[in-house]
């Protein structure tokens, strides 16, 4: 009796494991994740402060444009929650709101382009092996503005003149005479690298990753930002919860790091730094009623905030009610708290709302962080819940999410985690 055999099924190659055709789409996130944090300000046909993530966006979005098989809304969860909150903004803006239309639709452009950039990486990104690529670039790119700000203070120290003591010594690299805006980003890259560290298998990667962290302390000291202090602080905690299994080992890491970058700062700044617990200390004793205690005005960056926070509850408050005074009011001025700012603009409903996006993108890259079986996908992942508890707790000392290179940097590790979901079997 004899026995057929029927030939085996042809194996079917793994379609998210062979490598595809590189779009153009994949080229310019490329491009943009290597931009984003270097890229001068200059003037472009009589525009000025023109950088080159703003010419790349019209690209990106054309490419974004066109089919996506893989993507979905379930992708970019917050899609929704942030349409929704625009319209609301229009309506503050344009119905009941008490702002001058340009101003306000300057800072609702800067708002939009932040969904904007999110959803067109997204929808850019076409095979995991570019995914893979464009995650390995920024790591590597991640340390470009740090360089930038560690050779601003390198010159400081060298320069000899009288100027180079305290608020003179501080640098902040490429983004000009924007300190605060410098330490946010760096602190935002140091998420990333923070949560990839334990994902690579190659030893290089894994030296990119602790390369970045070390630029990036040594260039937060450098700029004197004490809320950039804070932001690497809470972005340690949150690594080592979200991430257990590696909690340990990325606080010895990171504060190891910390300290060898504190041994090398300058001391005028690291006076500036360790004056934060007192001065704050000072300050509340002073608001108490303890007179005697009061800083000078001008003599105190947290003073100052509290002074221009206060005038703010007092007065703009009561007048926004729930439902504000439309963005770019002009009697607002400059308050350094994002969440106030967002109260007066679109009222106490806007502000609810605004929270409720914040937790969406939160309970969204948490979610693909604890479901997420390939390793760098969960880093990424993290890395983003990390950069937005960040960008969160630095509105309440400074306009967080109206920062440019910040909200460029988090837009994209946001599009990155939704483009790597969408591609899951």
């Amino acid at each position: 009796m004899s026995v057929k055999y029927r030939a085996a099924p042809p194996v079917r190659a793994n379609k998210q494991e062979a490598p595809s055709k590189e779009r153009l789409g994949d080229f310019l996130v490329l491009i943009y994740a290597i931009t984003v944090g270097i890229t001068p300000e200059f003037d472009f046909l009589g525009i000025p402060k023109v950088r080159l993530t703003d010419l790349l966006l019209p690209f990106l979005l054309l490419s974004a444009s066109g089919p996506a098989k893989n993507f979905s809304a379930r992708s970019l969860a917050f899609t929704g929650v942030f349409l929704g909150l625009f319209c609301w903004y229009l309506a503050c803006l344009c119905a009941w709101g008490k702002a001058g239309l340009t101003p306000g639709l300057f800072y609702l452009a800067k708002r939009f382009v932040f969904f904007l950039t999110a959803y067109c990486v997204a929808r850019s990104i076409s095979s995991v092996v570019s995914w893979n690529r464009i995650v390995r670039i920024t790591v590597f790119a991640s340390p470009l503005l740090s360089f930038t700000v560690l050779h601003e203070l390198n010159s400081n120290l060298n320069s000899g003149s009288i100027l180079a003591t305290g608020e003179y010594m501080r640098a902040s690299g490429i983004i000009a005479n924007q300190q605060t805006s410098s330490a946010l980003y760096i602190a935002l890259t140091t998420c990333v690298a923070l949560g990839c560290i334990g994902a690579f298998k190659d030893p290089f990667w894994k030296i990119a990753c602790v390369v970045s962290m070390s630029t990036g302390c040594a260039a937060i000291f450098a700029t004197g930002s004490r809320g950039g202090l804070v932001a690497v602080l809470i972005a340690l905690v949150s690594t080592a919860v979200l991430r257990p299994r590696q909690g340990c080992g990325v606080l010895v890491l990171g504060l190891t790091v910390g300290l060898a970058a504190w041994t090398f700062t300058p001391g005028t700044l690291q006076e500036r730094l360790s004056g934060l617990l007192p001065e704050t200390q000072i300050t509340l004793m002073g608001m108490a009623g303890h007179k005697e205690d009061v800083p000078e005005y001008g003599s105190s960056s947290i003073y100052d905030r509290l002074i221009v926070a206060t005038y703010a509850v007092q007065t703009l408050l009561p007048q926004a009610g729930l439902m504000g005074l439309g963005a770019g009011f002009k009697k607002l001025g400059s308050i350094d708290n994002f969440y106030l700012m967002e109260w007066i603009s679109h009222g106490f409903i806007g502000l609810c709302w605004w929270l409720c996006f914040q937790i969406a993108i939160l309970v969204g890259c948490w979610r693909v962080a604890k479901t997420a079986t390939d390793p760098v996908e969960k880093g990424v992942a993290s890395g983003a819940v990390s950069a937005m508890l960040v960008m969160s707790a630095s509105g309440f000392q400074g306009d967080s999410f109206f920062l440019i290179r910040p909200t460029e940097a988090l837009s994209l590790y946001l599009g990155m985690v939704a483009a790597r979901r969408a591609m899951r079997p």
